[in-house]
């Protein structure tokens, strides 16, 4: 896994982090340690899907619970050019 992609790796702590802010930064800096010693890795799963005529297929996959780990879903090859 690329360092790029880590900032999107998200938990969620909900009351706890409302509650206990402290020890919310706390593990999610040993969460991110452990990531970058490579003790563990996020699951992203395999089938990219692409272009947003895609997202039936992927909401359909989901339903279907093919899907494991995060669902990647790019909209353009090229982005550096706008579609309008």
């Amino acid at each position: 896994m690329h360092g790029d992609q880590y900032p999107n790796l998200q938990q969620r702590y909900g009351e706890s982090d409302r509650r206990y802010p402290e020890e919310t930064r706390k593990i999610r800096h040993e969460m991110m340690t452990m990531i970058h010693e490579g003790l563990i890795e996020p699951r992203v799963y395999e089938h990219v899907y692409k272009g947003l005529s895609t997202v039936p297929n992927a909401f359909n996959d989901l339903a279907a619970r093919k899907i494991w780990g995060k669902a990647v879903v790019t909209i353009s090859e090229d982005q550096s050019k706008g579609l309008l």
